[in-house]
């Protein structure tokens, strides 16, 4: 997938990898500025405290920039959280864009990083279903509304666990600790042969 994404930047800037390295590191931050907007949304009170740990951290800036996979994901992180949070939650920003930006985001995190998507997509779901409960203006039918709507917020981010185990069966929920012991066990085998730092 970068290499895809990055040829067809390259169509763009004439096969010159400062230009194609620009146009990833502009959509990571593209996807940043999103998460950004969202929980400034939330949160107006601290903007500046959200801009110095979205925008500015050197790590993220770091981990933000160049021809690597985890500068689309971040990128499609901060999109597909914009998406589900502009199309579900609050309308202000019309429908195409929140559409737009969840489904290309959702998408590179899919394609990229798979284990992203497994983490956020049932995070995501009990958020909504939180922010969702707290929109009910009447107080105890709030209270007996929260229960119901984290119940169901979690079933339905296991549903979507379930769909994507169902894609790569590397990622089924039954198979999740089996791979974790694979890597870890690969780890420590490079770390032996090769030196440099492991764990057990």
């Amino acid at each position: 997938m970068v290499i895809k994404t990055g040829a067809i930047f390259s169509i763009f800037t004439f096969g010159s990898y400062i230009g194609v390295s620009l146009c990833i590191t502009s959509l990571a931050f593209v996807g940043c500025w999103m998460l950004y907007r969202v929980l400034q949304d939330l949160y107006p009170h601290l903007h500046f405290s959200l801009a110095l740990a979205i925008l500015f951290v050197p790590s993220l800036c770091f981990w933000g920039t160049g021809i690597m996979k985890d500068s689309l994901a971040l990128g499609g992180l901060g999109m597909f959280v914009y998406g589900i949070y502009f199309l579900f939650y609050k309308r202000t920003r019309g429908i195409i864009l929140p559409i737009f930006a969840l489904f290309i985001g959702l998408y590179f995190v899919v394609i990229i990083k798979i284990y992203i998507a497994i983490a956020i997509l049932p995070a995501a779901m009990v958020w909504m279903t939180l922010l969702y409960k707290d929109k009910i203006k009447n107080a105890t039918l709030r209270m007996f509304a929260g229960p119901f709507l984290l119940i169901f917020g979690a079933a339905f981010g296991l549903v979507a666990l379930q769909q994507i185990g169902s894609v790569s069966e590397k990622f089924a929920l039954e198979n999740m600790v089996m791979e974790a012991a694979k890597t870890q066990w690969w780890l420590s085998v490079s770390t032996a042969r090769d030196g440099g730092t492991g764990y057990t």
